[in-house]
C-alpha cells in the first residue's frame, strides 16, 4: 500500500501517521510501498500519485493523511483506470463523504471542526466575560469513522444536529453573551474547506453570542501570521482564535498576544508549548487515525501493497 503524509512541520500529519502504522504494522501481509508529503494538497497528491502508480503499478490501497490528498490520489487512479484500489482519508469533507456515498473513496474519519471552533468561541466568552479559564488547557474531541453504512449522519465536518449526541452542542443560552467585543478568527487558507469550515463557524457562533470578528488568513507562513497578531493586538481584540501555523513558529506570537492581555485559543493543532495558550482544542488525531487504520486493514482483507500520503 502507500501512505500521503501531511506537512512536516504538522504534528497533526505525524499524529496520524503513526497511528496508521501502529495498526497496520500488526498484519504481515500488509506492505507499505511508498510513504509520501503531499503538503495536505489535492493537486500535489494528484501528481504524487501518478508517479507512485508508475513505480508501482500493482498497489491495492492508498492511505491519505487528509481528505483532500484522498481525492487528490483518487483522481489519479481513476486517470490510471485503477479504480478498485481502495482509498481512505482523514477529515470527513463533504466531497469525501460524497465520494464514499458513490462507492469512490471507501471510507475517512470526520474530525468535527465546527465543534472544535463553536468551543473555543465558548471558552473564549466563558474568560471574557467571567475571567474563568478552561479547568484544562489540552483537550481532545475524537473523530468518527465514515462509511457508506453511515455516511447520510454527517453534514459539513460535523455530524447532523439529529444524529449528534447532546453534549456535543450546548445550548448558545449556557454561554455568556459579548457585548461587542472583537473575536480575531486566524486560520490556514479558506480554499481547504476544513479550515473554511472551522473558521465559518467560529464566525457564526461568535456573532451569535454578540461578538464582532475578523477572520484572517495565514495560509501556513509563520511570517504572515505574526503580522494578523500585531492586527489582533492593534485592534485590542478581546480574544484570538488559532488554527496556528506551525507547532514551534507560532509560539513567540501567542506569548506576544498573552503579554498584550489577549487569550488565544488554539484550534485543530497543537504548538510545542503549554501555558502560553489559554487552551489547545484538537480532535484526537491518534484515535481517529487507529479507526481509519483498522477499516482500511479490513477494506484491504489484511493483505496488499499500499501507499501513504502525507500531508
Amino acid at each position: 500500500y502507500v501512505e500521503l503524509l501531511g506537512k512536516e512541520t504538522d504534528t497533526n500529519a505525524h499524529i496520524r501517521s503513526q497511528g496508521y502504522n501502529d495498526i497496520i504494522s500488526q498484519y504481515p501481509d500488509m506492505k507499505q510501498v511508498a510513504q509520501q508529503s503531499a503538503n495536505w494538497s489535492q493537486t500535489e497528491a494528484f501528481d504524487v500519485m501518478q508517479t507512485i502508480i508508475q513505480a508501482h503499478p500493482d498497489i491495492t490501497g492508498v492511505i491519505s493523511g487528509n481528505d483532500t490528498m484522498a481525492l487528490g490520489a483518487s483522481a489519479a487512479l481513476v486517470a490510471a483506470g485503477k479504480s478498485d484500489v481502495i482509498v481512505v482519508g482523514f477529515d470527513g469533507s463533504p466531497d469525501v463523504i460524497q465520494s464514499i456515498k458513490q462507492g469512490a473513496i471507501k471510507a475517512t474519519v470526520l474530525q468535527p471542526a465546527a465543534l472544535l471552533a463553536t468551543t473555543a468561541v465558548d471558552q473564549a466568552s466563558v474568560y471574557i466575560q467571567t475571567g474563568v479559564a478552561p479547568k484544562e488547557e489540552k483537550q481532545s474531541i475524537p473523530c468518527d469513522l465514515v462509511t457508506p453504512e453511515n455516511a447520510d449522519q454527517f453534514g459539513v465536518f460535523a455530524r447532523l444536529p439529529e444524529t449528534a449526541a447532546p453534549e456535543a452542542t450546548p445550548a448558545v443560552s449556557d454561554v455568556p453573551k459579548g457585548n461587542g467585543e472583537l473575536i480575531v478568527i486566524i486560520t490556514p487558507a479558506h480554499d481547504n474547506p476544513f479550515f473554511k469550515a472551522e473558521a465559518d463557524a467560529a464566525d457564526a457562533h461568535a456573532k451569535e453570542l454578540g461578538y464582532t470578528t475578523l477572520l484572517l488568513e495565514h495560509n501556513d507562513d509563520a511570517a504572515l501570521q505574526d503580522q494578523h497578531f500585531d492586527t489582533a493586538i492593534a485592534r485590542k481584540a478581546a480574544a484570538i482564535i488559532l488554527d496556528n501555523a506551525g507547532a514551534d513558529a507560532s509560539i513567540a506570537a501567542i506569548q506576544k498576544a498573552k503579554d498584550a492581555g489577549i487569550p488565544t485559543f488554539l484550534i485543530d493543532r497543537e504548538v510545542n508549548a503549554t501555558g502560553v495558550a489559554l487552551a489547545q482544542i484538537v480532535s484526537d488525531n491518534y484515535q481517529g487515525a487507529t479507526l481509519g487504520a483498522e477499516q482500511f486493514v479490513k477494506l484491504m482483507g489484511e493483505k496488499g501493497t499500499y501507499v501513504e500520503l502525507l500531508g
